[in-house]
C-alpha cells in the first residue's frame, strides 16, 4: 500500500515527471522545496496519510527565517499543488490549503498561505472569510427560484444579483433569521438610504413574493409600489430635443464649413494651401507668435 511521506521519494518523483518542466533547473528547485516540506511532515506528523494545518504552518515558519515572503509564497504554491497531487493519488486524506479555502470560502490559495504567514493566522484567516453563496435562511428559496426561471428561458441575471446581495446581508445579520420576510426587507432597505437601493428593494420584494407564490399559490402577490422607481427616474438626466429651427441651423453650419473657398491650413511660416471648393477641409489653427 502506497503512503506518504515515503522513504524513497517516489511520490515526489512521480509528481515531477508528470509536470514536464522545460528548464533543467526547475526539477532541482522543485525537489528541494518538496523534500524540505516532507522533512517537516516527518518530524511533526503523528498519523500517516494526513497533513494538518499545523504542519504546514511549521514549514512556513521555518522558511520565513531564511527567505523573503515572496519566495516563501512561491515555494508554498509548489507544495500546495503537490498536496493536490498526493490527494488525487489517495496518499493523503486532504490538502489543508484546500480545506481552508472551503472553510473560509476563499478562492485564492495565495491569500490563504499569506494569512498562515501572519503573526496571528486565525485572525488573518477570519479577515478573509467570505459568505457562501445563498447560505442564509432564504438561500435555498432564492437559489431554486433562480434555477426555475432560467429553465424557463429567462437569463435572470439582474434578479440573481439582487438575491445575492440580500443573501449576504442576511448572513451578516443572523439575528434576522427568525423574523418575517417583511422585517428582513425593512432592515435591508434601511441599510443604504439611497433612491436606487429603495427601488431595488421594492423589486426584490416582488421577486421574493413570486418565488414564494410558486411554492404556495395561496400566497397573494402584492402590487409593486411605483414610487421608489419614479424617484430614481426623476434623477435621470433628461434628453435634449432639438427643434426644427435648431436642426436647420446645424445643417447650414455644416454646409458652410464644407465650402472651403477661403479656408487656409497652417500658420505663419508654413506652406499655405488653398482648399478646393466644394470639398471638406480641416482647419488647422496655429497661434501667431
Amino acid at each position: 500500500m502506497k503512503t506518504w511521506p515515503d522513504t524513497d521519494g517516489s511520490a515526489i518523483a512521480r509528481y515531477l515527471n508528470q509536470l514536464r518542466l522545460r528548464s533543467p533547473i526547475s526539477p532541482i528547485y522543485y525537489r528541494q522545496t518538496l523534500r524540505s516540506f516532507q522533512d517537516v511532515v516527518v518530524r511533526h506528523q503523528f498519523a500517516s496519510s494526513q497533513v494538518s494545518r499545523d504542519v504546514l504552518e511549521a514549514w512556513l515558519r521555518e522558511r520565513a527565517v531564511h527567505s523573503p515572503v515572496s519566495t516563501i509564497l512561491h515555494r508554498a504554491r509548489i507544495v500546495n499543488r503537490f498536496l493536490d497531487f498526493v490527494v488525487q493519488e489517495g496518499l493523503v486524506a486532504s490538502n489543508p490549503v484546500a480545506d481552508l479555502r472551503a472553510e473560509y470560502c476563499v478562492k485564492s490559495s495565495k491569500a490563504i498561505l499569506r494569512a498562515l504567514l501572519a503573526a496571528d493566522p486565525d485572525r488573518a484567516l477570519q479577515a478573509l472569510r467570505q459568505f457562501p453563496p445563498f447560505g442564509s435562511v432564504l438561500g435555498s428559496l432564492m437559489r431554486n427560484h433562480i434555477a426555475l426561471m432560467r429553465t424557463r428561458g429567462f437569463r435572470y441575471e439582474t434578479q440573481a444579483r439582487w438575491f445575492w446581495r440580500f443573501d449576504r446581508f442576511l448572513q451578516a445579520h443572523p439575528d434576522l433569521a427568525g423574523e418575517p420576510l417583511s422585517v428582513m426587507l425593512q432592515h435591508w432597505s434601511a441599510s443604504r438610504p439611497t433612491a436606487n437601493h429603495a427601488a431595488e428593494c421594492e423589486k426584490l420584494a416582488r421577486a421574493l413574493a413570486k418565488a414564494q407564490h410558486h411554492l404556495d399559490p395561496g400566497i397573494e402577490l402584492k402590487r409593486q409600489d411605483p414610487r421608489p422607481g419614479q424617484q430614481v427616474a426623476r434623477q435621470w438626466r433628461r434628453p435634449y430635443i432639438y427643434s426644427p429651427e435648431e436642426v436647420r441651423r446645424l445643417l447650414d453650419i455644416a454646409e458652410t464649413s464644407h465650402m472651403g473657398s477661403s479656408i487656409y491650413c497652417g500658420g505663419p511660416g508654413s506652406n499655405r494651401r488653398r482648399a478646393r471648393p466644394g470639398r471638406a477641409s480641416t482647419i488647422c489653427v496655429t497661434p501667431w507668435s
